[in-house]
């Protein structure tokens, strides 16, 4: 007969069932025979309480001051399709190839790659120093004045006599 060890359920959920003589062997079981687990034990069951009294109901959500971030957000992820950065990511070889034909596109692409992950990670640490609000109005000025160079940049060539 092969050997079996039955576990004891965890002392966290035994808490929140309301059996705590249980869940005090629970833990003790877990901790082993020496282990004195009365501070960790009520540390949980005070833990279990003030997670019980601190949930929120459903309307709470709808508070505005919860539903700001959220309406911020939704507006970076729908306006993001419009700011052209995807056209661009995906025209980038044509682009390449027209602005600059000593430069093979595919290495193009990857020098812009290497650049977007530099400027990731400059942007991650600006953003822990100036703040959130200041490093997205930065960033949103530098993006639409180089996005604009871009297309003034394009249509002057695409334009005959402006060149």
């Amino acid at each position: 007969m092969p050997f079996i060890v039955r576990l004891p359920e965890s002392h966290v959920w035994l808490i929140s069932r309301g059996r705590n003589d249980e869940a005090r062997n629970s833990l003790q079981w877990c901790m082993g025979e020496h282990y004195h687990c009365d501070t960790e034990f009520e540390d949980s069951v005070s833990h279990q309480t003030d997670s019980r009294e601190s949930v929120g109901k459903l309307k709470d959500v709808l508070n505005f001051q919860y539903l700001k971030p959220v309406l911020i957000l939704l507006v970076f992820i729908f306006a993001r399709p419009f700011c052209g950065g995807i056209v661009i990511m995906y025209l980038t070889s044509q682009i390449l190839r027209k602005t600059n034909p000593a430069l093979d596109p595919k290495y193009g692409v990857v020098i812009l790659g290497f650049c977007q992950l530099v400027f990731v990670i400059i942007g991650g640490r600006m953003m822990d120093k100036i703040g959130r609000k200041r490093c997205i109005a930065i960033s949103g000025i530098v993006m639409a004045v180089s996005q604009a160079g871009l297309g003034v940049y394009s249509f002057c060539e695409a334009t005959p006599g402006l060149e």
